[in-house]
């Protein structure tokens, strides 16, 4: 698609990798906040995160016009990684916890399951295709 001054962006479906280990252990320090992705808060078990990094955002936002109003600026990445912990810590933590469960109960028979359920074979090659309805 063609953007502003001739420039474009890619509409080829590429995409990258989603953090899905949980939140990192700071998500400030100084004059950095962290948030989405790069803080790594994104749901452990969907790989959504979208809402997640908006919701980190703004919080990262109020907790910088705090700080910077009360004029202690220095108090803004603390402020924000509290905010952000006692607010979505507790389901992050959860749904890595929830995602760890699974993977270690991971075994060939559920994995071939999984792909069964979103990959069926065409009906040719099934046990229940059209020549055995018949």
């Amino acid at each position: 698609e063609e953007l502003i001054d001739g420039s474009s962006v890619s509409t080829t479906g590429r995409g990258g990798l989603v953090p899905s280990g949980g939140p990192l252990p700071r998500l400030a320090s100084g004059r950095i906040m962290l948030v989405g992705d790069a803080a790594g808060q994104t749901d452990a078990l969907t790989g959504a995160g979208i809402v997640a990094a908006t919701r980190a955002g703004i919080m990262a936002a109020d907790a910088a016009i705090d700080a910077l109003g009360a004029g202690k600026w220095r108090q803004a990445a603390p402020t924000y990684d509290a905010r952000w912990r006692k607010t979505l810590g507790g389901n992050a933590a959860r749904a890595l916890d929830r995602r760890n469960e699974l993977e270690a109960h991971w075994d060939r028979h559920l994995e071939r399951a999984v792909i069964d359920a979103w990959f069926p074979k065409s009906q040719t090659t099934t046990k229940t295709g059209p020549e055995e309805r018949r």
